[in-house]
């Protein structure tokens, strides 16, 4: 009797063991949505966009040096008619390389300029532990007496970026359903609803983040004058005496009180003494600089 009693003893800890040690997996995962709803009777099919912000290492590195922060958008967008909801519970993670900068009450997610505050929808944020290398999971819930019909920003989170930033990194901040998340009309309990929120978290989830891009290569300007272009007014690429000639036909349509010929990228190429004018001299110049090129050869 004591050693069936110590062998369902023994088999009943196992149990308990293999029950704790599953929900300690599934703890800190993102969770598959498993809820009443059947998301292809959705009609709105809303979509919650974390944004990904994309810096070159200039702004970057720019930013760090202001010890400013990267605003990241977490955006409301539908693929249906239109969107309509009034209560949410979403959950949040970011890398640890980035730093959360909160607001004076200490909350996570900023309302300025979005549709929480035009709406009067208050967010709060809880800590909520750690998932594949993510911290700072948190739950921003939201609530209004009316439900929102727009689209856009439905709040900004702001992180500070680590000291060192390269070409390539990526900083994710990453949406993903967890049981008891919601995103409904009222209580969530009608079918529409529950259908809403079932595509919304089978289907409508994208993550983002901050991602660094090499600086672009520095433009150039065509127009600019070096020494190679000094005098080459037809742009051929040679100097040569029919560079000369178009250079005293400029000069003695001016003297005759005429228009000038050339543009004015023209006459300041056609200047080869640099003097401010187009005259004789430059055209003389031009021969002796053909002159001498041709000697050379």
């Amino acid at each position: 009797m004591k050693k069936t009693m110590k062998k369902m003893l023994a088999f009943a800890m196992a149990a308990m063991m293999m029950i704790f040690a599953g929900n300690m997996m599934t703890a800190f995962g993102a969770e598959t949505y498993a809820g009443k709803g059947n998301a292809d009777d959705a009609v709105y099919k809303n979509t919650i966009t974390v944004d990904t912000v994309t810096l070159t290492e200039s702004e970057a590195q720019a930013i760090i040096n202001d010890n400013g922060y990267v605003e990241v958008n977490v955006v409301l967008g539908s693929e249906g008619t239109g969107s309509i909801f009034n209560a949410f519970g979403l959950s949040f993670y970011y890398t640890d390389e980035l730093t959360v900068v909160k607001t004076r009450k200490g909350n996570f997610a900023w309302t300025v300029n979005t549709l929480t505050d035009d709406y009067g929808m208050t967010v709060v944020e809880s800590s909520l532990g750690e998932e594949d290398g993510m911290i700072g999971r948190f739950l921003c819930s939201c609530a209004s007496a009316i439900g929102i019909e727009d689209q856009g920003a439905l709040f900004t989170f702001r992180y500070q970026l680590p000291e060192n930033v390269n070409v390539g990194d990526f900083y994710p901040v990453k949406i993903a359903y967890r049981s008891g998340d919601k995103f409904t009309f009222g209580k969530g309990a009608m079918d529409y609803e529950l259908a809403e929120q079932a595509w919304t978290f089978t289907n409508g989830l994208a993550s983002g983040g901050i991602q660094i891009v090499a600086d672009p290569e520095p433009e150039t300007d065509e127009n600019v004058i070096t020494p190679e272009t000094k005098g080459n007014i037809n742009g051929d690429g040679a100097l040569d005496s029919s560079d000369s000639a178009l250079i005293l036909k400029s000069y003695a349509t001016i003297q005759s009180g005429n228009k000038e010929v050339l543009t004015p990228e023209q006459y300041e190429i056609a200047d080869f003494n640099s003097d401010g004018s187009v005259d004789s001299s430059d055209a003389a110049l031009v021969l002796q600089a053909y002159a001498k090129a041709q000697s050379a050869q």
